[in-house]
């Protein structure tokens, strides 16, 4: 009962260090928006190039430096961090603002440990009808 939350956090901790990484090493090109997808989990499309080459980008979570998703118009200018391993690889928000929040998850994991718990010990009387 406990694996779940706990390999929920494990998730957590290990997505926060790939971005962690990947701020570390992120640089920065000027991108174009191209488009708005306000109906498909409000995307926003951009393109920048990095050493010639043209890159496309679609993301959903659009912060600071740049406008937000509803102040940014197409052919406005953002700022993209990409990998310089991976120039494809690229966000609209500066990278130290996705990290997700290990306290949050850690209180989720908490709570929802807590319900399983909860939920097992009001089903033991029917278990114990169930099986005789």
């Amino acid at each position: 009962m406990w694996l779940l939350p706990a390999a929920f956090v494990a998730f957590v901790v290990a997505n926060q260090y790939g971005v962690a990484e990947f701020a570390k090493q992120a640089r920065t090109a000027p991108g174009t928006v191209t488009a708005r997808e306000p109906n498909n989990h409000a995307i926003v499309r951009a393109i920048y190039e990095v050493d010639g080459q043209t890159y496309e980008i679609a993301d959903s979570f659009i912060g600071p430096p740049n406008r937000d998703f509803d102040s940014v118009r197409s052919g406005d200018t953002v700022t993209v961090y990409y990998d310089p391993a991976r120039p494809s690889k690229g966000v609209l928000a500066a990278p130290e603002a996705r990290t997700p929040d290990l306290g949050f998850a850690v209180l989720a994991a908490f709570a929802l440990s807590t319900v399983l718990t909860a939920v097992l010990v009001a089903s033991r009387p029917v278990w114990r009808l169930l099986t005789g």
